[in-house]
């Protein structure tokens, strides 16, 4: 027979982000609608470029023009006909260059928000039209490829419990999946003495949902009887 620990707890997903803006503009593009699925790197929303590649070009010509200034430099310094503070003068003008191209360069990639990993966009907080600040929220992308069974278990149990045993998860519709215990909390809960505990479900079809209750069966040893 199996012994086994029994326990109540939820399905959670196996990672959720907020994505929030980076820039402040205005929403123009919403490829993807709430609720479907996308890959990694999947572009959600787009924002108005306004003058950034404008800007971007300005600050690349720039880096341009004071690459030049510091090769004539230098030629000069080691010829003795410019000194070597003027010569660090034009390298110190050269390295600003490049930093306002590089933050110009970030300001205009910005404006593509893209999912940071494969999943669904769970909430979408913007529209077309939306004016966003930068910081602001407009997203919350879901992976729910793989499930987190969650419960807690009592510190009598506890001990019982390693990484890689079996558990059964129950629904309240009666459906059963398996999974593999990945985590047991080495701090108790302050309150009931208990120790969180986590398994990983997988979820390739997307049948299951996060955030519903279940039974969570623990198989901790087998002996005879």
């Amino acid at each position: 027979i199996s012994r086994e620990i029994v326990i109540q707890g939820e399905l959670e997903p196996l990672r959720q982000v907020e994505i929030r803006a980076q820039t402040t503009s205005r929403v123009t593009g919403l490829p993807v609608a709430r609720g479907e699925r996308m890959d990694g790197g999947t572009l959600l929303i787009q924002l108005a470029l306004e003058d950034r590649a404008a800007q971007l070009k300005h600050a690349r010509a720039e880096v341009k023009r004071r690459h030049f200034e510091v090769e004539g430099a230098r030629k000069l310094n080691k010829d003795g006909l410019v000194a070597d503070n003027q010569l660090k003068a034009v390298e110190a003008e050269l390295a600003a260059a490049e930093a306002n191209q590089k933050k110009a360069s970030l300001e205009l990639g910005y404006t593509e928000i893209r999912a940071p990993f494969g999943g669904v966009l769970e909430v979408r907080d913007v529209e077309l039209g939306s004016h966003v600040e930068a910081g602001e929220r407009v997203a919350v992308v879901v992976d729910e490829s793989v499930l987190k069974a969650v419960g807690h278990v009592s510190q009598q149990k506890v001990g019982e419990l390693k990484p890689g045993q079996t558990i059964r998860v129950r629904l309240l519709d009666d459906r059963e999946v398996e999974g593999q215990v990945t985590y047991i909390a080495r701090l108790g809960d302050s309150k009931t003495r208990s120790f969180r505990v986590e398994a990983e479900v997988p979820n390739p079809d997307g049948l299951l949902n996060a955030g519903v209750s279940a039974e969570l069966c623990i198989v901790t040893g087998r002996e005879s009887a």
